[in-house]
């Protein structure tokens, strides 16, 4: 049982508008101000007018593209219609420069969905994964709505295995302190993080929605408005709120229809076919797109991709598959043979980055290779095969096509997409780390990726 104080969208497409208790979904209905009717049946045209509507409170923000804009009015729709999603994904206000707005956005978003200003918390937290796990288990217990972690360091690297473990959860919880009892509840906090040049790496970039920000000048905080977004959100709350219900029945009386052209986001079908498809629905942008735009700049991507570069580079390619010690024995040879050779250095600044203290090492190389074995990146895919006679693993860079025809006679697809190929192998391995805890959450520290020290491993050369 829960306690709402706007009206709630039930999932046939009916509102709760009587204060009460609703039997039908178990939330009661405690308005805290006094709310306009949600039209009886909204058409399209009403959901179309409703976005524009939605949008008006946010005009004067400097969002790079409309997607970013359209993602802060999905971000109040998924508030407003939480009970309804099982899992969400996150929400980052990245800027060019402080002063941009970021966390003003999120407390204009705040105050049209719960009544007040975002709740901050110090995003010094996103680096220590025993602190985070408390501070999120804390948000699930107490049912937070929505939750931001303001102002992370500039060019941070969020990469919170923690963080991405609650953003798949559908429970979550931690041990009591000082007890062996385990609790636990459904999550239902939509989280915000805010910060200057954020990049997003690894498994987040396919669990957030990043918002970019560009003031294009170099003090943001000094430019002058004609409006108080915050104060127009106070005075405007109850008809921005039936508007954002009005968008929201249109699309589910129209039968909830997805985004057209793409399949459902993995994991996250019922958020994008509830909320990217209400956004699309009434005249919007597809705001799972912008996830395709951090996913191109996602660094751990980007270093794979040197890797798979340096492979082709010494002839590890299909065929041709080297252990760990020969890639670094290439590498050392190649440099030896052309002084001066600036791809042959960066080769071995790559080699020497996965090693231990600068100094190349065959054990961390092959531990960087298996765990990255079978994806694909920017058409090059990491390959393997297991050498029977001396008892390695050998890995070569497969080509794009090449991956395609494998990957179609395993899966019978006619013409996979190699970018979702590389997803459903991440899903299959993330499925298998997390079955032992579904639905717990709390399993920061991701052990199956790490090797024990029995394990057999390429001997240097």
């Amino acid at each position: 049982m829960s306690i709402s104080r706007t009206p709630v969208l039930r999932a046939d497409g009916s509102v709760i508008e009587t204060p009460g208790y609703d039997a039908a979904t178990g939330i009661i209905y405690a308005p805290d101000m006094i709310f306009p009717p949600v039209p009886e049946k909204p058409t399209k045209e009403d959901a179309e007018a409703a976005l524009k509507r939605l949008r008006k409170p946010f005009r004067d923000f400097p969002f790079v593209t409309d997607a970013d804009l359209d993602a802060v009015v999905a971000e109040l729709l998924t508030i407003l219609i939480r009970h309804l999603v099982s899992i969400t994904p996150a929400f980052v206000h990245n800027a060019v420069e402080a002063g941009s707005g970021k966390t003003k956005l999120f407390n204009t978003v705040s105050i049209i969905a719960i009544g007040t200003a975002a709740p901050s918390l110090n995003a010094e937290v996103l680096r220590d994964e025993t602190e985070l796990r408390k501070l999120i288990t804390t948000l699930t217990l107490a049912a937070a709505p929505f939750a931001v972690f303001d102002n992370t360091a500039r060019g941070e690297v969020l990469t919170s295995p923690g963080l991405a473990n609650f953003l798949t959860a559908e429970l979550y919880g931690d041990r009591l302190l000082g007890a062996n009892e385990e609790v636990k509840a459904p999550t239902c906090t939509v989280l915000g993080i805010t910060g200057n040049a954020v990049e997003i790496a690894g498994d987040l970039t396919r669990r957030v929605i990043r918002v970019d920000l560009d003031a294009g000048c170099e003090r943001p905080e000094t430019r002058h408005f004609d409006f108080d977004c915050e104060a127009e959100a106070r005075r405007d709350r109850a008809e921005l709120v039936v508007a954002a219900l009005t968008l929201l029945k249109a699309h589910a009386l129209a039968g909830w229809p997805s985004v057209g052209g793409r399949a459902l986001l993995g994991s996250y079908e019922e958020w994008d076919r509830l909320i990217a498809g209400a956004v699309a629905f009434a005249g919007g942008e597809d705001i799972v797109g912008l996830m395709e735009r951090t996913r191109a700049v996602d660094p751990e991507r980007d270093g794979l991709a040197e890797v798979l570069q340096m492979l082709v580079g010494i002839g590890a390619v299909t065929g041709s598959g080297k252990k760990a010690g020969e890639i670094i024995a290439a590498v050392r040879r190649r440099l030896d043979q052309s002084i001066g050779d600036e791809e042959a250095e960066s080769w071995m600044a790559i080699i020497r980055r996965l090693g231990k203290d600068g100094v190349p090492e065959p054990r961390r190389l092959g531990r960087f290779l298996k765990k990255n074995a079978g994806r694909l990146v920017r058409g090059m895919r990491l390959a393997h095969s297991f050498d029977t006679d001396a008892k390695v693993e050998r890995y070569y860079v497969e080509e794009k096509t090449n991956a395609s025809r494998r990957n179609r006679g395993k899966r019978g697809s006619p013409d996979p997409n190699p970018e979702s190929c590389e997803k459903n192998s991440r899903e299959g391995d993330r499925n298998k780390k997390d079955s032992d805890s579904k639905g717990y959450g709390a399993n920061p520290g991701n052990p199956g990726d790490e090797l024990e020290d029995n394990e057999p491993w390429e001997e240097a050369i």
